[in-house]
């Protein structure tokens, strides 16, 4: 399965007009990121339907869970193949596998099939950090967010982390920062998310009975950067060798971060980044690579953010840590200066 065939299997291809006034939206999964999506839908007037396949569930529990939205509806074991071509948009949870034989028949009706992340992502404002990878993601993610909430007044981590974007996707602003940990499985079903930063830490094989070769699991992870643009930034790690290849492609300013050597060199820019034989700018700091990653991400943000030298963010960044003691044992993370 080549590239392009992995990025249409995802629905990638597929786009929609967001108007959802008075739509009928099917919500496949009543977990957190079924039960966010609905509860998003019931505020932008559109018509949740919310189906699971446990026909056991208790419906008025999940009633109350989304709030009794008016007009919802709950369908549990299946879907009738006749219903299909009432609803206007798809929203899958994580969980569902968008190459899921069911889902044909709504692809067939060319409806959209969207992920939270996409849902949410149409409606959010502000800046959107995204981190995506094998490994890592939530500490990077958690280190981020508490960093950007000591700098920032709105300041919103979500995703994988376990908050639904959609939870307060309505609730940014303009001068809001979401960080948002990314999944392979979230990453299926983006079409328009683009964030500011994003960040692939490692790619090593993982879900490969969701994605069937290592190729489309690769390519999924790549999906956060496909909407980027050279005003935008990608954070990749060196010493992975499917994010150094992705480096040669990405449409995102590329920046290396390595926990192992100090890249080749070719022109020095800043005493922190500097420019890799390849030509896009190599970053370097201490051997912990969650630290390090972090703290190139955070980095990265802020100069794509406010249009400072690295150096200069890498000064301001200086004087705010979270202790790792605090990370590992103390939920509400004591914020340091030094």
């Amino acid at each position: 399965m080549d590239r392009k065939e992995c990025a249409l299997k995802s629905g990638a291809e597929m786009g929609i007009n967001m108007n959802l006034q008075n739509k009928k939206v099917l919500v496949v999964g009543s977990g957190k990121s079924g039960i966010g999506a609905v509860r998003l839908l019931g505020k932008l007037g559109a018509l949740p339907v919310l189906f699971d396949s446990n026909e056991k569930l208790d419906k008025e529990e999940l009633l109350e869970k989304t709030g009794k939205i008016p007009g919802m509806e709950i369908l549990l074991g299946s879907i009738p193949k006749e219903r299909e071509k009432e609803f206007f948009l798809v929203v899958i949870s994580p969980g569902v596998p968008v190459d899921a034989p069911w889902l044909s028949g709504f692809r067939a009706l060319n409806i959209p099939v969207f992920g939270e992340i996409e849902l949410a992502g149409s409606y959010a404002k502000g800046k959107v950090i995204g981190i995506t990878g094998t490994n890592g993601k939530t500490t990077t993610t958690t280190l981020v967010g508490k960093i950007m909430a000591a700098f920032y007044e709105s300041v919103y981590v979500v995703g994988n982390i376990g908050n639904p974007y959609t939870d307060i996707a309505l609730d940014t602003r303009e001068d809001t920062v979401t960080v948002a940990e990314i999944s392979s499985f979230q990453l299926e079903t983006v079409y328009d998310f683009k964030p500011a930063v994003s960040a692939i830490l490692n790619i090593t094989p993982d879900h490969l009975n969701r994605h069937h070769t290592m190729e489309c699991y690769v390519k999924t992870k790549e999906e956060i950067a496909k909407n980027q643009g050279k005003e935008d930034i990608c954070v990749l790690n060196y010493e992975d060798e499917y994010t150094r290849d992705f480096g040669e492609r990405c449409p995102a300013k590329v920046v290396f971060f390595s926990s192992k050597r100090e890249l080749p060199q070719r022109v020095s820019t800043t005493p922190l980044c500097r420019r890799s034989n390849r030509g896009v700018p190599a970053c370097f700091s201490s051997s912990d690579t969650a630290w390090e990653t972090a703290d190139w991400v955070i980095y990265s943000f802020f100069a794509a953010l406010v249009k400072l030298p690295v150096s200069a963010i890498a000064s301001i960044i200086s004087k705010c840590r979270i202790t790792i003691f605090s990370l590992l044992y103390d939920p509400l993370f004591i914020i340091l200066p030094l």
